[in-house]
C-alpha cells in the first residue's frame, strides 16, 4: 500500500480516498476475487457494520467475507 496523501494505492488499482470507502458490494466483489482480506479491507467492514444505515443486503455480504475466512478461502494480508 502507497500513501500519496489523499489516496492510498491497493492491490488491483483499487482507489480510496482517505476518509471514504468503496461500496460495501464492491468492496467484498474485490475481496472474493483477489481471495485476499487487507487491513484496509478490514477497517472498511468493521466501518459498515458500525454505520447506523447498514442494509439486509450488506449484513449478507460481510457474512460471506467472514465465511471465507473461517473456511480458508481467503487470505488475511498485511500490507507492508
Amino acid at each position: 500500500m502507497i500513501n500519496t496523501g489523499n489516496y492510498y494505492f491497493l492491490p488491483k488499482h483499487t482507489m480510496v480516498a482517505q476518509g471514504s470507502q468503496l461500496p460495501t458490494d464492491k468492496l467484498v466483489e474485490r475481496i472474493l476475487s483477489s481471495g485476499q482480506l487487507s487491513r484496509i479491507d478490514r477497517q472498511q467492514l468493521k466501518s459498515a457494520l458500525l454505520d447506523d444505515s447498514i442494509t439486509e443486503k450488506e449484513l449478507v455480504l460481510i457474512e460471506r467475507v467472514i465465511d471465507g475466512v473461517r473456511k480458508g478461502l481467503l487470505d488475511i494480508v498485511e500490507e507492508s
